[in-house]
């Protein structure tokens, strides 16, 4: 991922990208970056903090789980470093699934059915589970995840509700798990870019200055032990195109909470129903960018170079 991200903005002439690699690595990565320096692991912080400082932008990859993006995005904030993430309330709160979850619900937003591990049984005992009519046809059983990270990061699935209920009963903190139903459809992604943060209106536009990439079809493996993403190709084939783009742009309306930097949403779409839901949203880089920087080539790293010198300009 970092080695992309770099070898996308070095296409720019004004963009210098700086790769930290971990000391570690036998061979030195095959990237345009101008620099590239080795990490020792006893002062990683210690030279990672270094170059953050020198740098106009840091761009930060790390997972959502324990939440340890938010931490160190805050320490380096706290040095004064200038990062292209997500606040701290976006991170958490689109980091949990749950929370998410609930947030669209209160604001009329349709996604999938979600329901807290813990409670599943119970309201799958007494018949108020919720699932729309029109999508029992799609169902093909029930999946188990976890409520931070990644979406297939420990994700089972099942046909069998006993099953489903045993795995429950064996979790050490089913509060932390959600269960929701697997409906037949077509996987895909839509990814979002702005180097100024800003709130997402409510009208569904995207906020001056970002830009709109893909959608991506998603490749995802479902087996008996779990599931497992392949990764994503663009463009999507035989598909909707950005008429995607405002109802789930609207999913990223968080009051009080900017967006930042690369932001991306899972989808499921529907086509017998017509119908596009929202699963997930990830408020961090993360491997979507992989096939779009293949694709798009050159221009992508060019464009994203130019907004990220537009946001200095615009902070000075």
């Amino acid at each position: 991922m970092a080695n992309a991200i770099a070898d996308a903005l070095s296409n720019h002439p004004q963009i210098d990208p700086v790769l930290a690699v971990d000391w570690s690595l036998d061979t030195t990565p095959q990237v345009n970056a101008k620099t590239i320096r080795r990490i020792q692991p006893d002062r990683w912080w210690e030279d990672w903090l270094e170059l953050a400082k020198m740098a106009d932008w840091t761009i930060l990859i790390a997972p959502e789980s324990q939440r340890l993006m938010s931490r160190l995005a805050n320490r380096l904030r706290e040095q004064g470093v200038r990062l292209l993430v997500s606040s701290e309330d976006a991170l958490q709160h689109f980091g949990d699934k749950w929370e998410t979850y609930r947030h669209w619900q209160a604001n009329g937003l349709q996604t999938i059915p979600t329901y807290l591990a813990d409670c599943w049984s119970m309201e799958n005992r007494f018949g108020r589970l919720g699932i729309p009519e029109p999508l029992l046809p799609l169902q093909s059983g029930w999946v188990l995840k976890t409520r931070h990270g990644a979406g297939c990061d420990s994700s089972r699935w099942t046909l069998d509700q006993h099953q489903l209920r045993s795995w429950i009963e064996q979790l050490e903190d089913p509060t932390q798990w959600i269960v929701q139903p697997r409906l037949l459809g077509r996987p895909g992604s839509l990814h979002f870019f702005g180097a100024t943060a800003a709130p997402f209106p409510d009208s569904g536009q995207l906020p001056s200055g970002w830009k709109l990439f893909g959608p991506c079809y998603q490749t995802i493996h479902w087996t008996a032990s779990g599931i497992e993403y392949q990764g994503s190709r663009f463009p999507w084939i035989k598909g909707p195109n950005q008429s995607l783009a405002r109802p789930l742009s609207a999913c990223l309306r968080l009051p009080g909470a900017p967006l930042l930097g690369w932001i991306g949403i899972d989808f499921l779409w529907l086509p017998e129903r017509s119908l596009t839901l929202p699963l997930e949203v990830n408020a961090r880089w993360t491997s979507s960018f992989l096939p779009l920087h293949q694709q798009l080539g050159p221009p992508l790293g060019q464009w994203l170079g130019t907004q990220l010198l537009a946001g200095l300009r615009q902070e000075s």
